[in-house]
């Protein structure tokens, strides 16, 4: 079962419209998990947002994780995984070639995200343990965020009407889960560190008693605007 990421201007509408109104956590997909046994199994969720990539299989102990290839902003919902150091994988296309390996150690019922990033050339693989918190009142939001545009410069990350920075961050970098006031509607900001000039920005709605992890994607600069820069998330 694979989804699009699909780019939306409403970015607050993002995860409903991806998930038919239900949660990533909420959508375990169990379809693709073989046989291993609930008591056994952490969860993984596969996301390509290598930009312009087509085609990549994942690969768990040299077991095809993804039935169906995903394209660019296509991702498998949290699926079972063994418990243990799994040796992850990456194929693209028709290849048998491993275009990157990665060791993911998985503990009991514990979340990860995996992506495929970088561009189509040097496509890698990286994971990240997920640990979403429940907002501490009804009127804030949890958020994560990780950079993951292979050639976007070192950004802080702003929302209008907040004051300050929700941090800076290089490639590949993630912050841990935190507590935001929830947001309606205002500006989410990538303001490159160096010369404090605004690269993206997008209008957001990020929930009371809410968790969501947010992450920048494409090329700051493509000429294909389907793969140019962006943020979306993913909500728990």
């Amino acid at each position: 079962m694979k989804r699009a990421i699909q780019s939306i201007k409403m970015f607050g509408k993002l995860g409903v419209g991806i998930l038919a109104g239900l949660s990533v956590t909420s959508c375990l997909n169990n379809d693709d998990s073989g046989d291993i046994p609930m008591e056994d199994s952490g969860y993984v969720l596969f996301s390509n947002i290598s930009p312009g990539s087509t085609g990549l299989k994942l690969f768990d102990d040299g077991e095809q994780f993804n039935n169906v290839a995903l394209n660019y902003n296509e991702f498998i919902p949290f699926t079972r995984m063994g418990i243990g150091n799994n040796v992850l994988t990456l194929q693209g296309n028709s290849s048998t070639t491993d275009l990157d390996t990665i060791n993911l150690s998985v503990e009991l019922n514990k979340l990860y995200s995996v992506f495929a990033v970088n561009s189509a050339e040097n496509v890698e693989l990286l994971a990240y343990l997920d640990s979403p918190v429940q907002a501490s009142h009804p009127s804030k939001s949890v958020i994560r965020f990780i950079q993951l545009s292979h050639n976007c410069p070192t950004v802080k990350v702003a929302i209008e009407g907040m004051e300050g920075d929700l941090g800076t961050y290089n490639f590949r970098n993630a912050s841990s889960f935190f507590e935001i006031d929830q947001v309606f509607n205002k500006n989410l900001y990538l303001i490159n560190a160096e010369s404090n000039d605004t690269i993206f920005s997008k209008a957001v709605t990020l929930n009371g008693n809410s968790t969501y992890s947010i992450f920048s994607q494409g090329d700051i600069e493509s000429e294909n605007e389907n793969l140019d820069l962006d943020v979306q998330y993913f909500l728990y």
